[in-house]
Order: structure tokens, then C-alpha cells, then sequence
């Protein structure tokens, strides 16, 4: 028996109000961060030229919007939304609502409160709407887009005769930038603003750009100068899981912080090795090695502002065991903790 008909707290059918009025996320009062806009083919977080020159695989995961943020401001008491996908992203080891939905968070002058999720139809259906409940009063809103699909169309549903604002947006300097791994896209946290980015976000009120790649993230040269082109105010190298040997990760993440650097020579530079080192007890403090290297060799040539942060003692302490869905991939706490850690870094940095 379906269990909707047991509890309706997991039934996903939502009623739309009747007095909506539709708007494109394209229309001056919405601002989107993250991503690349592409019209009607959806959205990119790297150029097509970029990807295309590398692989197929990462012209698929450039197309999912992991790191999209919409921000206004509206008086509307609910906000319906109805998003069409060029392609599903059903797991075994996700939620769907983090892989194929989207999330709302009101913006305060207290930080950022969690106001719901759009929950997708676990069947994949390519296309749905869904509304939720915003509040009275003009708000400032973040919506987040999916880590892992592809939408191609977005709109959303206000009460008729809402007011739609721009937001004031996040505090006036460059975003940070994160390169890397699966991980780093967001697997495997249970809805976007869960992933280890948004809450670095939320906490410093700052834009970012995710560049994590399901297996892609593998330092190619080409990928690190279109990064380098980028204004950036932090960057994060975090793409140790995805290196598909010693060699490549020695050959290319020293090369990575030297084209970063050349461009930005004074931004903080972070070095990360992967967090879950006991499934590598062999490999990973190689690995671990050939980062702490590169930090090394920043260090002896005068740079002050690069940083190492040990993946090992991300998930330590109490319950280390318990902060990924597969032993490899975070889950919430583990996205947590993996925020937690930068973020005591972020504090004494980004003053």
C-alpha cells in the first residue's frame, strides 16, 4: 500500500492556490547567483566551450544547478512554483527533494530561517508544481535550485496583486568558489540548503559559486583558467576524491593553485583532502601527503594566505561514523560538520 493513503503528511500532491499569477524567473525583480543562464536550455555552471573540449560527462553535470540561488522579495502569502527538468536525478542514496526539488529560506537581519521544501514526485516525473505556505508581510527570499537536475523551465506563482522586489542581495564583495568533487555538488545532503556551501553562505551572508562535479572534478587545465578568470573573494580546492591516481593529483593540484594564484594573488587560498579517510587507510594519507605538499611549496615561496584543512579531522569526534549515507558521502551531519570546520576558518579570515 502506498503510505500517502496511511499518513497524508507524505502525500506529495499539492492544490495550487487558485488566484496565482505566473512569472518567468527571468523578469527584472529576480536575481540568480550560481549559475550561467542559457535561455531555453536551462542553466550551466561552466561554459559549453569549456566542457565540451573535455568530456561528455561534464557537459552533463555543468547542466545540473547545484549552488543556484534565486533572490527577491515579495508580500505574497504563498509562493507556487512549477519547474520542467530536460532530465531526472533519481539515487538510491539521496533524497529526491535535494536531487530534483528546491528549497525556501526567508533572509533576516538575524540570518536565514527555513520556510520549505518543493517536493518532486518520487516517480521522476520530468515536469511538477508545488506551493508553499511564505508568511505575511514583505519577505526576503532564497530559493535553491537542485544539486543535481537539470531544469529547463521555472516559474513562479504569486497571489495576484503581490508586490515582486529585487533583494538587497548578499554583502558587497566577490563570492567564494568551490572546485570539486561530488561531494562538493552536494551529495549526499537531504535538500539544498543543507548542502556544506549553504551553510557557509547563510552564516557570512556571501554569494558562492559551486563548481563540484560527480566524478569530474579533476583539475583539468582549461576548467582552472576559466575559474581563474572569475572574480573571487575565496577559493576552495576540494576535488581529492575525484583524481583518478597519485600522479594525476600530483601533476595537477600545485599547477591548479598557480594559475588561481597568478590571477588572484591576494585572495585566501584552501587546500582540502577528503574527509573520509577510513575508508582509504592506505591510499588516503598519500593523497593527503600530495596536498600538504602543495601547501608546503605555496608556504616556502611567501604565501601567507593559503590555507590546509586535514579532510581527517572533518568528521572527527563523537558519532564519526555517522556523518555519511555510504560511508563516502556526507549526510546531513556530515555536511554540518563539514561547514562547521570551514567556517571556524571563514570567521578569523573574512573579518
Amino acid at each position: 500500500m502506498d503510505i500517502s493513503q496511511i499518513d497524508k503528511n507524505f502525500d506529495i500532491c499539492c492544490e495550487l492556490p487558485e488566484d496565482l499569477e505566473w512569472h518567468g524567473i527571468r523578469e527584472e525583480a529576480f536575481t540568480l547567483y550560481g549559475l550561467l543562464d542559457y535561455g531555453d536550455d536551462g542553466y550551466r555552471r561552466l561554459p559549453e566551450e569549456v566542457t565540451k573540449a573535455i568530456s561528455d560527462e561534464l557537459f552533463h553535470c555543468s547542466r545540473n544547478t547545484a549552488g543556484g540561488r534565486l533572490r527577491f522579495k515579495t508580500d505574497s502569502p504563498y509562493l507556487a512554483l512549477r519547474v520542467k527538468f530536460a532530465s531526472a536525478s533519481l539515487m538510491s542514496h539521496m533524497a529526491f527533494i535535494n536531487a530534483g526539488g528546491f528549497d525556501l529560506y526567508e533572509n533576516t537581519a538575524f540570518g536565514s530561517t527555513f520556510r520549505g521544501s518543493y517536493r518532486p514526485p518520487c516517480n521522476g516525473a520530468p515536469s511538477y508544481a508545488y506551493s508553499l505556505w511564505a508568511g505575511m508581510g514583505m519577505k526576503d527570499l532564497t530559493l535553491n535550485f537542485p544539486s543535481y537536475g537539470a531544469p529547463v523551465f521555472i516559474e513562479l506563482g504569486f497571489k495576484k496583486g503581490s508586490k515582486i522586489e529585487k533583494t538587497d542581495g548578499y554583502r558587497d564583495c566577490a563570492p567564494i568558489f568551490f572546485y570539486g568533487s561530488s561531494i562538493t555538488q552536494g551529495g549526499c545532503a537531504s535538500r539544498p540548503g543543507l548542502t556544506y556551501e549553504n551553510f557557509i553562505s547563510r552564516r557570512f551572508n556571501i554569494d558562492y559559486v559551486n563548481l563540484g562535479f560527480s566524478g569530474q572534478g579533476k583539475g583539468e587545465e582549461s576548467v582552472v583558467r576559466y575559474m581563474a578568470s572569475r572574480d573571487m573573494s575565496v577559493f576552495v580546492s576540494d576535488y581529492d576524491h575525484n583524481a583518478p591516481s597519485y600522479e594525476h593529483l600530483e601533476e595537477t593540484h600545485f599547477r591548479m593553485y598557480e594559475i588561481i594564484r597568478e590571477a588572484h594573488p591576494d585572495i585566501p587560498y584552501f587546500m582540502l583532502s577528503k574527509p573520509d579517510f577510513d575508508n582509504d587507510p592506505n591510499g588516503a594519507p598519500r593523497r593527503r601527503d600530495i596536498i600538504y605538499n602543495s601547501y608546503l611549496k605555496a608556504r616556502e615561496r611567501g604565501d601567507r594566505n593559503v590555507y590546509f584543512i586535514d579532510g581527517k579531522r572533518i568528521f572527527e569526534g563523537a558519532d564519526r561514523a555517522e556523518c555519511t549515507i555510504d560511508g563516502c558521502h556526507p549526510n546531513d551531519i556530515g555536511m554540518y560538520r563539514f561547514a562547521d570546520t570551514l567556517i571556524g576558518e571563514f570567521t578569523r579570515i573574512l573579518k
